[in-house]
């Protein structure tokens, strides 16, 4: 079964892949908007709004595309000039784990290596329709995201890594420079944190010892935003997936 998607996933992409295009392989915004066969929104006309309120909010997202494409630009060009390598790929192992990290850098160039958030504001509910309320970008880095970027640092021989947020009206751009966070010293902390919660869910699986309801036991989740649908992760998951996962709890075959 194909799950669907809501469009700021898609268009997300679309975002990144419109920076690296134009940083990395020098194709012009007309390009990647106009161009029959090299249109990234080819991918979002493809697929089918989720809802009316995800219907409302492509629209915001698409109109705001070349702004929050600009925000982007705007930011990378704040960093040193480099010769810039996109989705470049690692398979990475670290000691204390017992399988590899696979993952695919933003942007990568001789000094650092950079991922881009998108920051995408909220579609309300109005008498008239919908309205489109904007989100700031964020005043320090997502926790999450350090750990991510402990690990492209590792993975990169110890590359300067740079986060930037941005959305159609601002954007944020994290370094060393500006951010303890993102300085050596630190970024070792954030990749023991990543370390011991995968040895956390290392050990889960082994006492669960391939049985799926023993594992359910070992997790707590949280049944008010399944049934409430308040985490945007459920908001995607057909009923027929959630009833599935509701019986590894209600059906104790330990």
């Amino acid at each position: 079964m194909k799950m669907p998607k809501r469009s700021h996933f898609t268009m997300g992409n679309i975002v990144h892949n419109a920076v690296q295009k134009i940083l990395c392989k020098k194709e012009t915004l007309k390009d990647v908007i106009f161009n029959k066969d090299k249109s990234l929104f080819k991918s979002l006309k493809a697929e089918k709004p989720i809802d009316e309120k995800d219907k409302a909010k492509r629209y915001y997202m698409a109109k705001n595309f070349k702004l929050t494409l600009k925000q982007f630009q705007t930011a990378l060009e704040s960093l040193p000039k480099q010769n810039w390598n996109f989705e470049t790929e690692y398979a990475t192992w670290i000691d204390g784990i017992g399988t590899y990290f696979k993952m695919f850098i933003d942007l990568e160039g001789e000094d650092y290596i950079v991922d881009l958030k998108n920051i995408f504001g909220s579609v309300i509910k109005t008498k008239k329709g919908y309205s489109y309320s904007k989100r700031a970008v964020p005043s320090v880095p997502f926790h999450s995201d350090c750990m991510q970027m402990a690990a492209y640092n590792f993975a990169t021989g110890g590359k300067k890594p740079v986060l930037i947020y941005a959305n159609h009206f601002e954007h944020k751009v994290f370094s060393e420079n500006n951010c303890d966070d993102l300085k050596p010293e630190n970024l070792k902390y954030y990749l023991d944190e990543l370390v011991m919660y995968q040895q956390i869910w290392e050990q889960k699986l082994k006492l669960a010892n391939g049985n799926p309801y023993t594992l359910a036991r070992l997790i707590k989740p949280d049944f008010s935003d399944i049934r409430k649908k308040q985490d945007f992760f459920w908001n995607d998951i057909p009923e027929e997936y959630i009833n599935r996962f509701l019986n590894y709890y209600k059906n104790d075959k330990r």
